[in-house]
Parts: structure tokens; sequence; C-alpha cells
């Protein structure tokens, strides 16, 4: 006996009406959902600090706390290195410099933000460092001082509130970071705080201490006066027509209250 042939069931035409309207409105309820999702945030890590730096004691920066120096602060002078204290010498040759400097000063990767001269540049607080700023390798000085005239030079000379713009691998990666130091007037420099970006190949501002740090991308504020669109639900998506007309006079309902 042959089984008997079993013919496709039959639609009617409000039927298949209904079927279309819920699919174009699960497909713009998808789409309402995807755009209520958050955007993706710059996580920028920030660590304070009270750091004063001193000849013979170097200071040794590690950006990301992962046990791995990145950058180094000291000051060098004919009297003491990084390395710790020597005799003092007459005047006449009491000169030193206050360097910044990769870690490993042969290794070419972690670099220093740096002025047209070669000097570790002050950034104040609001530049922005990226991909497009040229950094160089390499120890950079900051300021010299001679002990014999008590005179400063650089950039870092008698300065507060300024920042070191740092360019340092992690895992392969490039990342942007900067330190704030203080190095006021007869007093020794101090570290007061420092941060990076999380995300490779993005930039940092000077001074930000937490992301987003593009106001691209950040969710924009609702005003009182207009309501924020809300997907219609799968309930009044299914009554096709009659369900995307109830979905509309609800919504204009709650935008006039």
């Amino acid at each position: 006996m042959r089984p008997s042939k079993r013919t496709a069931p039959h639609l009617s035409e409000s039927l298949h009406q209904h079927l279309n309207m819920y699919a174009l409105g699960a497909t713009a309820a998808g789409v309402s959902l995807l755009a209520l999702a958050p955007p993706c945030e710059a996580k920028i890590v920030y660590t304070p600090a009270n750091i004063q730096i001193t000849p013979g004691e170097p200071l040794s920066l590690d950006l990301n706390h992962d046990g791995i120096p990145d950058f180094g602060v000291c000051i060098r002078d004919v009297a003491y290195s990084c390395s710790g204290p020597a005799p003092r010498p007459l005047c006449g040759a009491g000169h030193s410099s206050l360097l910044a400097l990769p870690a490993k000063a042969e290794s070419q990767q972690n670099q220093i933000y740096a002025t047209s001269r070669g000097w570790a540049a002050a950034l104040h607080a609001g530049f922005r460092i990226s991909p497009k700023r040229q950094f160089s390798p390499g120890a950079r000085p900051m300021r010299t001082y001679s002990s014999c005239t008590h005179e400063s030079h650089g950039p870092w000379a008698n300065v507060t509130h300024r920042y070191l713009g740092l360019e340092f691998i992690i895992k392969g990666k490039v990342h942007y970071g900067w330190a704030r130091l203080n190095n006021p007037r007869g007093s020794w420099p101090t570290l007061t705080g420092y941060a990076y970006e999380t995300i490779p190949n993005k930039g940092i501002t000077m001074g930000k201490t937490k992301g987003p740090d593009d106001a691209v991308g950040q969710a924009s504020p609702v005003s009182h006066s207009t309501a924020a669109a809300k997907p219609a639900s799968l309930g009044m998506l299914a009554l096709g027509t009659e369900g995307m007309m109830l979905w509309r006079r609800k919504e204009e309902a709650e935008v006039a209250e």
C-alpha cells in the first residue's frame, strides 16, 4: 500500500501577512537590542604615587604592575650614579642630570616622547599621545643642574604637574601611558602618579585617569522630554499589523506623559 501524498497546508493570506509582519518586527527588535548594548569602553589603569627621587635611589616604574619594570627615572652626576653613592668632588665638577630611560638601556622597544632637541618632554595635562606621535629610544635628559651655580636647565627645571609621555610593550603589543612628576625649585623631583591604556595602539591623554578616553562611543544622555525607544514585545509582534499599531500607540502615550 502506497503512502498517501501529503499536500502542503494552505495558509490564508491573512496568516501570511501576520507571519511576515512578525519576521519584520522581530528583526527590528533585534536591531533595537543591539543599539541599546553598551559600547566597548577603553580602560585606563591609574596608580597614585608619592615617591621622591634622590641621588643614588633611582625610580623603577612598572606601569602595568606585571612585575617587569618598564622605565626608570634617576639623577646622575659625578658624585652619584644610578647604582649608588660615590665620593663628592670639589666645586667645579658638580654637574648632575635628571634622566628618564627605558628599564633596559639596550631595549629599543620602550620609548619616551621627546622634544626636537632630544629632551624628555614635560607635557601639560590634556596633551594626547598616540601612534601618530614620534617617540625616542634610549635615555632622555629631563633637566641639568650645577651645584656650583645652583642653576637648572631643561624642560623639567622648576615645574610641577608635568607628564612624561611613554610608549611601551606588553606581550609584543604597543601601549601608551604617562607618568606625572613635580620638580619644583629647591626640592628633589617627586613622582605623583602614573597610568596606561589597556587597549593596544590606543592613545592616552595626559592626566586622564579613567576611560572611556574618547567622546566617540559614549552613550548620549536621554532628555526628559523624549522617551527612549523600546523594542516591541514578541507578543505584540506576533499579532501582526494589529500588534504593531498597539505598540506605536503605547510609545506615543509614553512620550506624551
